[in-house]
């Protein structure tokens, strides 16, 4: 799938350097950038990619850009597509001309010091790989942008000068790679449009959406040892998640956490809460992370910290003072943590640690329930298209309120908290695990629906 990127500022590329960044027009840049994730030998990859038309395809209609995406380039396009990590590393590139790729683009590869000479000077040469290769040079200009608290905003324009090996499209077809006749290693490459890269389709409003990493060999082939690929979670069964959720229970920083959470929450009538912080993501140690209370009966807010100083915030516990279950906000709370700078400035790996790690725990009188999510992909897309707006969020609870009402109706015996378990099981089909203990036990079963009625099914008979 293909999505804009969202921009703090601005970006474009282009081919020669601005003589005032300054005043550089990023509306007449004659290019865009979007965010592009494809699916290839079962992993989902992103990348950035942006598109550069050239003036002979415009002719002065910028709207023009808009005719092209990665599934689609038009007839008559000229110009260069560029793809990147995002880290910003240049990974491939192709050269259209009258919407036929005559050109490959690919990282230059000269170890000379010489053979790549002055860029002000607008000299250049680079060593040829193979025959009929050159080199571009491509100037990407910047715009960072910071607005203060007072509402103020700066902006500063930086440009970087690449230099592109410009080579013919090799003879093994879409995907293929260039340089060192075939003995060495080949780059990562994207393959270009309408190529055999299969698009996976998520959600382009997916709080997750820019979580996926980086670089990933053409079809059929090219080196695994110099790309970086991520593949997303398929969902989890229940007993592969509870081994990590007892051990969290079972901890006694957590342990004595839950237990003032409980007694502070039953006695007063209030939410009480903390949030459950790792020392270190090597250890598992927690934070002695402070209970408190919002002071309302039912809400609480947790924080989240994501550094060495404060702690990893991998999931919280609260209570629910009516003896209701987990709602769908405790479930949401851990899909939104992702949006959090301090996580998603830490990258790939720490984001994958804390989809590993995150759950939310909701004290009771009547019991204690742990829920985790199972498939990332899939909740973020259910946050995306029913939880999104506040509209979505008020329609989703009524939904989840009616769902524990009717269940509370046809089975009179069940604690509210049973009552609010079937309900989000319901309203999170395929994407959660929810695990229950009995008062004063760190002994959790993993609860599921079997006929209409919410059962608690040890794991070996799973």
């Amino acid at each position: 799938i293909e999505m804009p990127a969202i921009q703090v500022g601005n970006m474009a590329i282009c081919f020669s350097k601005p003589k005032d960044s300054t005043k550089f027009d990023f509306s007449r840049s004659g290019s865009k950038t979007s965010l592009l994730i494809v699916k290839v030998q079962n992993a989902m990859n992103m990348y950035a990619m942006t598109i550069v038309a050239d003036s002979s395809y415009l002719k002065g209609n910028y709207n023009k850009l808009a005719n092209n995406t990665y599934q689609k380039i038009d007839t008559n396009f000229t110009g260069t597509v560029f793809f990147n990590q995002m880290d910003g590393t240049f990974v491939n590139g192709w050269i259209y001309k009258s919407g036929v790729i005559t050109r490959q683009l690919s990282p230059s590869t000269s170890s000379n010091s010489q053979a790549i000479q002055s860029l002000n000077s607008g000299k250049l040469h680079v060593d040829e790989e193979e025959p009929g290769c050159g080199a571009i040079v491509s100037v990407t200009v910047y715009e960072d942008c910071y607005t203060y608290p007072s509402g103020s905003s700066i902006c500063y324009i930086t440009n970087d000068t690449n230099v592109e090996e410009d080579c013919p499209p090799s003879s093994g077809g879409t995907g293929g790679t260039t340089g060192g006749g075939g003995g060495g290693a080949s780059p990562c490459t994207v393959p270009p449009a309408n190529s055999s890269v299969q698009p996976v389709v998520i959600n382009s409003s997916s709080p997750r959406g820019f979580t996926v990493n980086v670089a990933m060999p053409p079809p059929g082939g090219g080196s695994t040892t110099t790309c970086t690929t991520t593949v997303l979670d398929t969902t989890k069964n229940p007993c592969a998640q509870i081994a990590a959720a007892t051990a969290r229970a079972a901890n006694a920083i957590i342990e004595a956490q839950n237990q003032t959470i409980l007694n502070n929450t039953t006695s007063t009538g209030t939410e009480y809460g903390t949030n459950e912080n790792l020392t270190s993501l090597t250890s598992n140690t927690y934070e002695n992370t402070p209970v408190t209370t919002n002071g309302g009966t039912s809400a609480w807010q947790p924080t989240f910290t994501w550094d060495s100083t404060n702690g990893y915030t991998v999931g919280f516990s609260h209570g629910h003072p009516g003896g209701t279950g987990p709602s769908p906000a405790d479930v949401f709370t851990l899909v939104t943590q992702i949006g959090h700078m301090p996580l998603r400035g830490a990258g790939t790996v720490a984001i994958q640690y804390y989809e590993n790690h995150a759950s939310v725990t909701t004290l009771t009188a009547t019991g204690t329930y742990i829920v985790a999510v199972s498939n990332w992909t899939v909740i973020q897309n259910l946050y995306s298209s029913s939880y999104s707006t506040q509209t979505e969020q008020d329609n989703f609870k009524a939904a989840y309120q009616t769902q524990g009402a009717n269940y509370l109706a046809d089975n009179p015996n069940a604690t509210a908290g049973d009552a609010g378990a079937y309900a989000l099981i319901k309203m999170f089909p395929g994407s959660i695990n929810i695990y229950y203990a009995s008062p004063g036990s760190t002994t959790y079963i993993p609860m599921t629906i079997n006929n209409t009625i919410l059962v608690k099914v040890p794991c070996p008979d799973i």
